[in-house]
C-alpha cells in the first residue's frame, strides 16, 4: 500500500522540461548580439570623447600660438639683430622684442615653422631651441599683405619695409596617424584663421638705412 501511495506521489508531480539545444543556441546568439552592440556603443563614446579632447587641445594650442604671434607683430621691425623679416607659406621669421623670463635683455626674434612630416607647429624665441606648440596640424599657411595683394612670401630686405599685415590659417588633422593624405584633410575651410595688422608696416627697412631698427 505504501508503495502504491509513493508511486502516486511521484506520478502526480509535474516533470520540468529542460531547454533544448536550439533554445540554448538562440540565447547565446542573443547575448552575443547584445554584448557586441554594447561594446560598439561604448567604443563610439570613447572615440567621440578622445576626438573632443584633441579638438579642445588643438584650439587651446592655436590660441597660444596666435597670442605669441600677436605680441611679436606688435614690436616687429624690418630688421633687428642682423635678421630681417621674411616668410613663406609654412614659416615666418619676425625680428622683434621678446621678453624672456629671467633674461633682462630678452630675445630679438620669433620664428614659427610647420613640420609637415610630424604634423606639428614649432616655435623658437631668439637663438633658443625649437619647441612644439601645436600638434595634429594638417596644414599651416601664411600670407603677407604688401598693400596691394596677398602674397605667399615676403622679404623685408627686398621690399624695404614690413608687410602691412600677415594672415595665418591652420587646418586640424582628421587622422591620428601621419599616413593620411594631407590634401584630403585640407579640402575645407581652416579651423583657425586670423589676420595680424603690423603697426610699423610703413617703417623704412633698417637694411636700407644701414642700421638696425
Amino acid at each position: 500500500m505504501a508503495g502504491q501511495i509513493h508511486a502516486r506521489v511521484r506520478g502526480g508531480r509535474p516533470r520540468r522540461a529542460a531547454f533544448t539545444l536550439v533554445e540554448v543556441l538562440l540565447a547565446l546568439v542573443l547575448i552575443g548580439i547584445l554584448v557586441s552592440s554594447s561594446a560598439a556603443f561604448f567604443w563610439q563614446l570613447l572615440h567621440k570623447r578622445d576626438a573632443m579632447i584633441r579638438a579642445i587641445g588643438f584650439d587651446a594650442a592655436c590660441s597660444s600660438l596666435m597670442g605669441n604671434v600677436e605680441r611679436a607683430v606688435a614690436t616687429a621691425s624690418a630688421a633687428r639683430g642682423g635678421m630681417t623679416f621674411q616668410g613663406d607659406e609654412s614659416s615666418v621669421l619676425i625680428p622683434c622684442r621678446v621678453a624672456v623670463p629671467g633674461d633682462l635683455v630678452g630675445a630679438e626674434s620669433f620664428e614659427v615653422r610647420f613640420d609637415a612630416a610630424a604634423r606639428r607647429v614649432e616655435v623658437r624665441i631668439g637663438e633658443g631651441p625649437w619647441s612644439v606648440l601645436v600638434e595634429g596640424v594638417a596644414r599651416m599657411q601664411w600670407r603677407y599683405w604688401d598693400g596691394i595683394a596677398w602674397n605667399d612670401s615676403f622679404d623685408a630686405a627686398a621690399a624695404g619695409r614690413l608687410p602691412g599685415a600677415i594672415e595665418l590659417r591652420l587646418w586640424r588633422s582628421r587622422s591620428e596617424t601621419a599616413a593620411a593624405d594631407p590634401d584630403l584633410e585640407v579640402s575645407g575651410d581652416a579651423e583657425r584663421w586670423r589676420v595680424f595688422a603690423v603697426p610699423d608696416a610703413r617703417e623704412p627697412s633698417a637694411v636700407l638705412r644701414g642700421g638696425e631698427a
